[in-house]
């Protein structure tokens, strides 16, 4: 006889509860993730998670699928962030991940939630073909980089520029005209701001005014963000900004999700010795 699967959102299931989950379901991934209770909270806060529009799949009450879900604005959309999507492998091959968003759908209408959004590695083509069959199209691809290693180059600046850190993320004001294109939901000031004190900023200013930063977690090495003002471009300012950034916690520092339309930024990126490791898409569901 079958076990029989029910579904309920998380927001009372314990962290420990849903942080084995989380690791039997991506034990053997593609990209082997593993997360302690106190890491899945910090996750919760970066990307925005909220377990009242969340949801498990249960068996005789033990949480053996889930799909988190982060909430806020895309685009000027009230969007449903997938978060993270498991199933521990005794139960793959049921279609859970259909079921648990059938069971997602009228909590997001009920919420006003207008569109989903994903990000999917894209070598995962069960995935990929299960996201598409719930309505999920492709609206981006990404490219994902780590760093060669090795120290890089330290960068003498003219005394115009002033080189430091950022405690307070609300003086990064207008830094979305630094960007060459729209960072992923994972990587937007939004999401780093509920995560402060995760993150450290390094900056440049010229006159009181920033020029050039980067964001990084500085226990993972992850680069969240970076930029330089067009108006000072090509004079060295995004290398200082990595080297300085390298000079914060982890070495071993990467960047998920650069816009593969976006060849300045990948140009760049190599010569600061990254090098591509995997890609992603990107992918939407307008809610009907």
């Amino acid at each position: 006889m079958a076990t029989k699967i029910t579904f309920q959102t998380l927001e009372y299931c314990s962290l420990d509860h849903l942080a084995q989950t989380f690791n039997l379901a991506f034990a053997k991934y593609m990209v082997p993730v593993q997360l302690s209770a106190a890491q899945l909270r910090q996750k919760i806060y970066l990307d925005r998670i909220d377990l009242r529009c969340s949801v498990g799949a249960f068996a005789e009450g033990r949480c053996v699928g889930f799909i988190f879900t982060g909430r806020g604005n895309w685009q000027g959309v009230p969007t449903a962030y997938n978060a993270g999507t498991g199933v521990i492998p005794a139960f793959r091959g049921q279609r859970l991940t259909q079921q648990m968003y059938d069971s997602l759908l009228p909590i997001f209408r009920k919420e006003n939630i207008q569109q989903a959004l994903l990000e999917v590695i894209d070598s995962n083509e069960v995935a990929i073909h299960n996201y598409k069959a719930i309505g999920f199209r492709q609206t981006r691809v990404f490219d994902c980089f780590i760093h060669k290693g090795g120290e890089p180059p330290k960068h003498k600046l003219s005394d115009e520029y002033q080189e430091h850190e950022v405690f307070d993320l609300h003086q990064l004001k207008g830094v979305e005209d630094f960007w060459n294109s729209r960072p992923s939901w994972q990587n937007e000031l939004a999401g780093i701001k509920a995560a402060q004190g995760i993150f450290a900023t390094y900056c440049i200013s010229r006159k009181g005014e920033i020029v050039a930063y980067g964001i990084k977690d500085p226990a993972k090495g992850r680069i969240a963000q970076f930029g330089v003002h067009p108006d000072y471009r090509r004079q060295q300012l995004g290398s200082a900004i990595f080297s300085g950034l390298y000079q914060l916690g982890n070495p071993k520092q990467s960047i998920i999700n650069i816009d593969q339309t976006d060849q300045a930024t990948t140009a760049f990126l190599r010569k600061q010795g990254f090098q591509y490791y995997i890609g992603q898409f990107e992918m939407c569901w307008e809610i009907g």
